[in-house]
Order: structure tokens, then sequence, then C-alpha cells
């Protein structure tokens, strides 16, 4: 997926040049520096349930009261962005819960510029826990007045651990940090990633066959693998290529959820006030290879959930059998399977290529292409006829990033492992 995460949205792209209210800067700082004072927390359990409220579908997540500060969540499934929890009365029995109103200026801002410390809420919850607590059932009504309630119906869903801040909203939520967002790490993110996919039509590219598949909610399309050239299996690529979906969805939902005080809401210029999707909608992916062994894909938008909109370019190469991102060290002699990183003799060779290639440029940055920035963001995908793209995607200097050269695997064998052939059969021949 593209490095747009969480964590990255808390800090504003114009923070450099724009000062921040100095409360609003140190909030942020704090929740930056969390991690940092983990001995702190508190381990505790988030609980899912699944169901209706008033007819539509939700998923609402709750921490164990017994163990920690009561805080939750829910999201309807038709949109997809978290909306806040925050307990007003619990028993054993029983919650009541209010959820939070989206922000404006006029509701979280407060006249010197600074945010308002208690969030607005309005619509409330009044829950039951069965016996066995596998069921939640209640009402929910649009304010605590509202003459009008919608009735309630949960199931237990699953089960997660986190480490609880007190209250502290964000430190309840699962951060998707490269983690698979599966039933056990993340029961409430999976089970919003479960709506049925609009499919596009059937295509062929490269001897295998493709359709593109849309989330109603994000509107992006992704390619799902319908057959392989040599008839394998597609259960473990197409698993995958789930996750990289799923992961842009996780993406743009954490913007729209930022409607929310709790989940640092941002009054413009800084943030878009949960108004986007952060561009994800617009995102383009596109499959550069695919054969029985190996699929290169790259996905390219413009980044825009806070701060000024950023242009980026991801790419990402898949072992097809295995369904995992593609180890390099498999196929190049010169790469470290531990530290995932080109090794000096490979990096060399890439440079000079590159400074050979265009020694007659003047127009040429070759001071991107150095072993400096080569050591941590070398990286490789393919092209038709088994060609090899060196790029760089070292984010300390966004200008130099992209490929920087490209050509047949046949012609550097010497650089190539035995088990390269393994994945690109053209190189027995």
């Amino acid at each position: 997926m593209s490095n747009r995460t969480a964590l990255d949205a808390l800090l504003p792209a114009t923070a450099s040049r724009t000062v921040l209210p100095v409360a609003l800067a140190a909030a942020l700082m704090a929740l930056v520096s969390v991690p940092a004072f983990a001995q702190l927390l508190t381990p505790a359990e988030a609980i899912t349930y699944t169901g209706t409220l008033g007819g539509q579908t939700i998923v609402l997540e709750l921490s164990d009261p017994s163990v920690g500060p009561l805080v939750g969540r829910y999201s309807y499934l038709n949109k997809g962005a978290d909306i806040p929890l925050h307990p007003l009365s619990e028993s054993p029995s029983e919650t009541v819960l209010a959820e939070e109103v989206p922000c404006t200026p006029a509701l979280c801002q407060r006249p010197d510029g600074n945010l308002v410390v208690d969030p607005p809420v309005g619509g409330q919850f009044r829950l039951h826990y069965s016996e066995d607590h596998a069921k939640l059932s209640g009402t929910w009504r649009a304010s605590a007045s509202a003459p009008v309630e919608l009735p309630v119906e949960l199931t237990r869903f699953g089960e997660r651990a986190f480490d609880q801040d007190g209250p502290f909203y964000l430190s309840f939520l699962w951060m998707n940090y490269g983690k698979q967002i599966t039933p056990e790490t993340s029961p409430y993110d999976y089970a919003k990633m479960q709506v049925a996919l609009t499919e596009g039509p059937l295509k062929t590219l490269y001897g295998a066959t493709y359709r593109e598949v849309i989330d109603p909610r994000t509107k992006f399309a992704f390619p799902r693998i319908v057959s392989l050239p040599g008839g394998g299996d597609v259960a473990p690529i197409n698993a995958v290529l789930d996750q990289n979906r799923w992961a842009t969805n996780f993406a743009g939902f954490d913007c729209l959820s930022k409607d929310y005080l709790s989940a640092v809401w941002l009054p413009p210029p800084f943030g878009t006030a949960g108004n986007s999707l952060g561009g994800i909608d617009h995102d383009k992916i596109s499959i550069d290879y695919l054969s029985d062994t190996v699929i290169s894909i790259h996905q390219a938008g413009i980044g825009s959930c806070v701060g000024d909109p950023y242009n980026f370019v991801d790419y990402q190469t898949y072992d097809v059998r295995a369904g995992r991102v593609l180890d390099p060290s498999q196929i190049f002699k010169h790469w470290d399977a531990t530290s995932n990183r080109a090794t000096a003799p490979l990096i060399d060779w890439v440079i000079a290529v590159y400074h050979a290639a265009h020694a007659d440029d003047p127009k040429a940055d070759v001071s991107c292409v150095n072993h400096d920035r080569l050591a941590d963001g070398l990286k490789v995908s393919f092209a038709e006829h088994d060609i090899v793209v060196f790029q760089v995607v070292s984010i300390g200097a966004v200008s130099c990033m992209g490929p920087i050269i490209a050509g047949p695997l046949a012609d550097i064998k010497d650089l190539l492992t035995a088990k390269a052939v393994d994945y690109f059969p053209s190189l027995g021949s």
C-alpha cells in the first residue's frame, strides 16, 4: 500500500511553515510520544460486536470495563468512518454510551485558536449484555432527549489485546503499521472490510486473467487474479492483494474519522476535518508484471489527509505461490534476507550503470543515486519480458524516488542466484 498511515496523519505537512496553536501542537507531540511510555500502559481487551442499528449494519468495539476505563467506537458498514464512544454509565449488565458528533470550528475550537478539551456528543446507546456477554441489545437515539428510539442488536465477533492508557482514545485504536488485518489482529477492522464488491470485466494479461474490484465506499479499483498462465492456485496471491487493498481502505477510513475530536480533528488549514478519504478514492493501481510465480504492481495517487497534498508512487512485488512479499534475496546474490537490503556489490553495480548511462546528460541528478541512499532505499520490481526495474524509495528525499535503471534479467545472470530460474523460467533458456 501507499505509505499513508495513521501516524503520518498526526503531523501536518504544513507545520514547517505554519505555526500551530500552542495547545494543539503540544497535544500532537503527546500523541507521538505515547509509545515511549509503554511501561505505563495497562494490558486490556477490546471486544468487537457486529449487527444492526435501526436496520443498518454496524461494527462496534468496546474495551473491557473490568480492566480499565470504558472506551469505544463504532462504524456504519456502508461508510467506514469510526465514531468515538464515551461512557455515561455502566454496570455488569448494562452500559450507556454517548457518541461524538462531527467537529466544526464553532464546536471544537476556542476563540484563542486552541481546541476544546471535552468532545461534543450527541447520540446515545443504551445496551444490555446477555448473560454470557455474547450479545448486546438495546436502543439508540439521536440525543438524550430525542423521542424516537431505534433498536440495536449485536453479536460478539471477536476480541484483541491492547495496551490501555486510561481513557485515552488513541491508545485504544489498532494501528496498521505493516500488520495484516485479520480476525485476530483487529476483528473490528477486519469486520469493516467485509462488504460486497463491484466486479469489473474480465481482462487478459501475459496469459493470465484478472478483474478489478471496487469497494463502493472507497471507490478505487484494485486487481483480483482470476487465473494464472499455468493454471495455478490464485488463492494465496489474492489473499495478499486483499491485504493491500484493505490497508489502503484503512488509511482512507482513518482520514474520514478525523471528523471527530478524539480522532485528532484539526481545523482548516491543517486538516480536511474528516471530509476526505485522503485521496485514496483517486488512486490508480496497475499490474506491471504477472506470471505463475511473480506479480509486480504499482499504486499511484495524491495523499491529502492532513496538510499539503503530496504525490506518491508505491511499488510492490509478491511471490504468487507463497502469497507474500517477494524476498529479493531469492533472486539476487547480493541481497541480505535479514535486513531486506541490497549489499555493496549490487549497490555499486547499480550506481556504475546509472552514472554511465547519464554521463552525457546534463539534466540528470546523479546525486540521487549514491551508496548512502541506496543502502536503505534500493528496491526492485519487474516488467514484461522479465525486465528488472531498480528504484529509489528513500523517504529522505522525495524528489529522488522512482525508477533509476531497468534491463533484462537475462543480461545480468552473474548477479542472480541459482534459485532465480525458479521464479523466471526464461533464465534457463
